[in-house]
């Protein structure tokens, strides 16, 4: 379930259009600690961060954080365990 209250930060399909060509998409059980690991390990820049998603640069290179459940729905994810195993 959807955890983040108010507007998004910006609409997901004008962020996509601006994302380079190559971006890293990883599901995270607790988006605000896995933002923290991220600008306290690998000197992150946070663009933008609530409860289900995160969008941050590390070394350059585009990553988007998104909680487990924002895919609860995706018809791929028919099968998948609740919550998924890392990696799958």
């Amino acid at each position: 379930m959807k955890e983040r209250t108010g507007d998004p930060w910006m609409p997901a399909d004008r962020y996509g259009r601006g994302l380079p060509a190559f971006t890293v998409n990883l599901l995270a059980r607790d988006v605000p600690r896995a933002v923290g690991f991220q600008t306290e390990v690998l000197a992150a820049k946070v663009h933008y961060s609530d409860p289900d998603f995160a969008a941050v640069n590390v070394g350059g290179v585009e990553l988007m954080l998104h909680a487990d459940h924002t895919y609860d729905k995706h018809p791929w994810a028919v099968g998948v365990p609740t919550p998924p195993k890392p990696g799958s």
